[in-house]
């Protein structure tokens, strides 16, 4: 949830605070539940009777640089409708883990998925906006070729990673045998270096998969989002990847941290979630924490 309030000299604060049920939606998701109107007003009343958090990340702006400025603007009312319960998270899994482990260490104590700087975005409102907090042209800013330039090169690096990580894995038996060697550490705040390296592990053992852009962003919708919120809508090849990892930690006796329950679109995958976010129970204390 997005909260303001007044600093020491005077200026209006964001602060960002994270309560259960947190919810995570794809490309795919966040067009289907805000074009939906049925789908978009039971979703957004079920949230806010439970006081949870839609937890939005810059690449979901990203990916609605290429769709219709109808569809921008439909993004950013459901946004808008759901408001204040919205908090921006980061989507890159190395980035958080670097910060889990820098609390780990003793250093800022705050989550490390939370993306506080981004969240400044919805602090002045658009130019159209006399509200302190609105999305409006939030999503429309995607489509500025400095952000399209930036989806090609984020898209890139990923695909340029794992395809050396799939060179090594083929080429050297000590590194595949590591690939398939859980590493846990009790002191692990999160289970995000774990899923990391079960997704790729996914990935190099799949050779047959052609890397593209949609399988690069796909990746950083899923670990972050998995590791942190409660629920996930993904599309059906990560959510599959996603169970079969669990399945896998579980075996092995490594679960030992939470997991969002993940859906995809296919079997009524939308009315399943919509009905267990409704079922949900909301913890005596479903604060998070804040930023």
């Amino acid at each position: 949830m997005i909260t303001l309030q007044m600093s020491f000299n005077g200026a209006i604060e964001i602060r960002s605070v994270d309560r259960s049920p947190s919810v995570y939606l794809d490309h795919c998701a966040f067009r289907n539940i805000s074009e939906d109107q049925s789908r978009r007003e039971s979703f957004i009343k079920i949230l806010k009777e439970k006081d949870g958090t839609l937890c939005i990340s810059w690449l979901n702006l990203i990916e609605f640089a290429k769709v219709d400025p109808s569809q921008q603007k439909l993004a950013e009312s459901f946004v808008d409708e759901v408001l204040p319960n919205v908090v921006f998270l980061k989507s890159d899994p190395f980035f958080v883990i670097d910060r889990e482990n820098d609390f780990i260490n003793g250093g800022a104590q705050i989550l490390p998925h939370i993306d506080a700087e981004f969240g400044k975005s919805l602090l002045t409102g658009g130019a159209k906006s006399i509200k302190l907090l609105s999305a409006d042209s939030l999503f429309q800013l995607a489509a500025c070729p400095k952000l399209l330039e930036s989806r090609k090169n984020i898209a890139n690096t990923v695909i340029e990673r794992i395809e050396k990580l799939r060179y090594q894995f083929a080429t050297n038996s000590e590194f595949a045998n590591r690939v398939d060697t859980f590493i846990y550490h009790d002191t692990a705040l999160r289970g995000t270096p774990l899923l990391i390296r079960e997704m790729i592990r996914s990935l190099l053992k799949n050779s047959k998969l052609i890397m593209t852009e949609n399988h690069a962003f796909d990746l950083m919708h899923t670990v972050v989002p998995v590791s942190y919120c409660d629920f996930v809508l993904l599309d059906s090849h990560w959510t599959t990847q996603i169970e079969q990892a669990r399945k896998r930690m579980e075996k092995d006796g490594v679960l030992k941290f939470p997991m969002a329950k993940v859906y995809s679109q296919k079997n009524d995958g939308i009315a399943s979630f919509v009905s267990d976010l409704k079922n949900y129970t909301v913890p005596s204390t479903n604060l998070k924490q804040a930023v």
